[in-house]
This record gives C-alpha cells, structure tokens and sequence, in this order.
C-alpha cells in the first residue's frame, strides 16, 4: 500500500504526457514481481529487491524509505511504555508476515 500514492502520482504525470499510453497494473508481493521481471514481463516494478537470492542483477532506485510498526490493543502490558525492545513483546502472540514476506527482510 506505500507505494500506491507514489505510483498514482506517477501515472497521472505520464498520462498527462501520453494520453494514448496503455498501462497495466500488477499488485503482488515483492518476491512475485520480481520472479515476473525475470521473466521479462513487466517493464518495470515497485518493489524489494532485498527478498530476491539475486538482488545484485536488478537496477534499482530507492524511492521511498519504510518504517514497520507494532500494533497492539491499549489493554496490552507494553501499552504506555515510553520504549518498547523485543523483549517487553516477546511473551505475547503475534500476527505477522509468513517468513520469507518483504517485511521480514
């Protein structure tokens, strides 16, 4: 979802410039993207290439840094803590990404 308004500005400039152009556009992972862009499909991606065993074969740009963050219910024990370590979490349950998600690298 970060990148939807990057890409939404960016598709407004370009059809501004060639109304006639056609583009399609592919939501996936990051790990998807790139197994299509080795497959020579996409033109280009928005995406990871830190997931990829391969990232040094893709020109890259960085657009944009990310940030991930915990969410919690107020409830939760950690609730209120001015600072948070993995420790204060580490008896809780979580939800998160499978192991091998953009996320997780």
């Amino acid at each position: 979802m970060g990148a939807v308004p990057l890409l939404t500005r960016a598709l407004t400039r370009l059809m501004d410039r060639q109304p006639e152009i056609s583009v399609e556009i592919v939501e996936d992972t990051s790990e998807s993207l790139l197994a299509l862009i080795d497959q020579g499909r996409p033109d280009a991606a928005i995406c990871r290439s830190s997931v990829s065993t391969k990232p040094h074969l893709y020109d890259t740009v960085v657009v944009k840094d990310e940030y991930l963050a915990v969410i919690a219910h107020q409830s939760h024990p950690a609730a209120g803590l001015p600072s948070i370590t993995l420790q204060d979490l580490s008896a809780s349950r979580w939800v998160v990404y499978r192991a091998h998600m953009p996320a997780s690298t």
